[in-house]
């Protein structure tokens, strides 16, 4: 039976432009997941994409007896962390504006997408929030369980082997910071701004960026 390509869409790191081409490029590629059954049947998708952790698919159980193969892209931490505050002060913004420290500090609602967001996704994270266990699951399936990975800053080179391996026509598109598009938005941040705070946080994901990183140094 022909395999399933999995795309683990971890928030802000170009995970809309890698669906879309996947879209353009796969027939049968889907949201997932998703209430209703395709009209193609779940056995004929081809490709699945979004906001999930990699057990997900195996435990609902749609795609039995079918080999699954996970990719995604990760994201420097502190771009990552950046990019989310702008979109959600931006274009999902709240009635009441607020300040990066109040709403990093705040973990009462989205802990799991403000930091430690891609060691909550690819480890396997429950509860909106990282912990040490799903930096280990999440290092486990990048170098053991994803047949491809790679970095935001190095798109190219994704780009290059997603064609290579599952010949996706990868188009590129002009490379913008939409807080730079946005600056005239006073509460907007840019890098400078709070770094040391936000590595902080981020505290799981700055190592599961350095592990990311190196593991794909060494396979050159």
């Amino acid at each position: 039976m022909k395999p399933l390509y999995v795309f683990i869409h971890l928030p802000k790191c170009a995970g809309t432009t890698i669906k879309t081409i996947l879209e353009q490029n796969i027939e049968n590629t889907f949201r997932y997941p998703r209430g209703v059954e395709p009209e193609c049947g779940w056995q004929n998708v081809n490709c699945i994409h979004g906001h999930f952790t990699p057990v997900l698919p195996v435990e609902k159980g749609e795609f039995k007896n079918r080999k699954l193969r996970y990719f995604t892209l990760l994201r420097h931490p502190v771009d990552r962390t950046i990019s989310y505050y702008n979109f959600s002060m931006g274009t999902h913004a709240p009635h009441k504006i607020i300040p990066f420290e109040e709403w990093i500090d705040d973990d009462s609602s989205e802990t799991h997408m403000k930091y430690n967001t891609m060691c909550y996704f690819l480890g396997n994270g429950e509860n909106n929030k990282a912990h040490e266990l799903n930096l280990k699951i999440a290092k486990h399936n990048l170098s053991n369980v994803f047949f491809l990975f790679g970095t935001v800053d190095k798109i190219d080179c994704f780009g290059d082997e997603l064609y290579n391996q599952v010949l996706v026509n990868f188009k590129f598109y002009a490379k913008e910071n939409v807080w730079i598009k946005n600056a005239t938005k006073k509460h907007f941040i840019k890098r400078g701004d709070f770094d040391d705070l936000i590595i902080q946080k981020n505290d799981l994901d700055m190592e599961l960026w350095e592990f990311a990183n190196e593991f794909l140094r060494s396979r050159k």
